[in-house]
């Protein structure tokens, strides 16, 4: 089967694109010599992003009106993904090759307490695999895997996690569009803007960030300030769901799930009911309390809430380094970097690619 490099592919175009200039992992990473070596397992689930099968070029031409009145005319035909998502037949061929000639694991949803909520369809024109060694990865991509593993010297990350040196290949029959590996793991970053930096004083960049005139306001009253649409209003929205990267809903000596989703409910609730509020919330696992993170989360969520009845959804994201991932592998109860491990310590992240 003849196959195709997929342009801008290498691990380095996926996690340090604009970020760093430096030419390979090793310098990006800066490992020192003899932590590299070839790697045996992979522990990465690998997102496959077919072609449309028409292209949307004409309707995004065309004038804002006219789009939306396209798209809505498609959407009430129940044509529009089956327009402008991938062909069927292709996505089928492709989800077949990848089962039975290569063996993987497709993630569909289908055993999402397991796997993750992984969505694969036509529509999406996305097939989701579970890549667990290193041969899997090597027979698909034509790449060999490479493993970092930290030494004693303290030098380079201090987590593992694999990688690939040169662009990813595929069966040019698949005519894919893009990859996503399902992790993030960027490298320090490059001065991107040399000669035009600017070294800031030390303290308060503006009055705003000095004031020494704090007010409590709660998020609805906030809201108002701003002139928030729906601020107040008691109008039923479509579910939002807010990406929290690694924490979820996890507060600190919280255990697992559904003890943390339970107790942040009840907190939220009761910050609901003081203000006059009600709301629902859902979550997914693979969460750990993060103090640095969970002000931000915070202020997501009550944002968010300025709507009386809004229904919100969180998710924890990619894996990061020292991270649990929102699944573990039916092979690989957990995991350290992208090795596979005994169920004693928790997976951390896995590499990724992009075209």
């Amino acid at each position: 089967m003849a196959t195709v490099q997929l342009d801008k592919s290498t691990y380095l175009d996926f996690t340090g694109y604009r970020f760093t200039d430096e030419p390979t992992v090793a310098t990006a990473y800066n490992l020192p010599s003899g932590t590299v070596t070839t790697a045996t397992n992979a522990g990465i689930n690998v997102a496959i992003v077919l072609d449309r099968k028409q292209d949307p070029t004409g309707l995004l031409a065309e004038d804002w009106g006219a789009r939306q009145k396209a798209l809505a005319n498609l959407d009430s035909s129940g044509t529009l993904w089956t327009t402008y998502g991938a062909d069927k037949a292709q996505f089928d061929h492709v989800r077949h090759e990848l089962e039975t000639t290569y063996g993987f694991t497709v993630l569909d949803g289908t055993d999402s307490a397991a796997n993750g909520d992984y969505v694969t369809s036509a529509e999406s024109r996305t097939i989701w695999i579970e890549v667990d060694t290193a041969q899997q990865f090597n027979a698909l991509f034509g790449t060999t895997l490479q493993q970092y593993t930290p030494d004693s010297s303290g030098t380079g990350p201090q987590y593992d996690f694999v990688f690939w040196n040169g662009n990813l290949s595929l069966p040019e029959e698949w005519n894919v569009k893009g990859l996503w590996i399902d992790t993030n793991n960027s490298p320090a970053s490059s001065n991107m803007a040399p000669g035009d930096s600017v070294t800031l004083p030390e303290g308060p960049q503006s009055l705003g960030n000095d004031s020494s005139k704090q007010q409590d306001r709660t998020s609805h009253a906030i809201s108002t300030l701003y002139d928030f649409p729906l601020s107040g209003l008691n109008v039923k929205t479509q579910p939002v769901g807010l990406v929290e990267i690694g924490i979820g809903t996890a507060l600190p000596g919280d255990k697992t799930p559904p003890e943390q989703t339970k107790e942040f409910q009840e907190r939220l609730t009761q910050f609901l009911a003081n203000n006059g509020q009600s709301g629902t919330r859902t979550s997914n696992p693979g969460q750990m309390a993060r103090s640095r993170r969970s002000n931000g989360r915070s202020m997501s969520v009550s944002s968010h809430r300025q709507t009386p009845t809004a229904t919100s959804r969180s998710t924890t994201g990619p894996a990061m380094p020292g991270m649990p991932a929102p699944r573990r592998s039916r092979r690989c109860r957990a995991r350290s970097g992208n090795v596979c491990i005994p169920p004693a310590r928790s997976r951390a992240p896995s590499g990724t690619a992009r075209s």
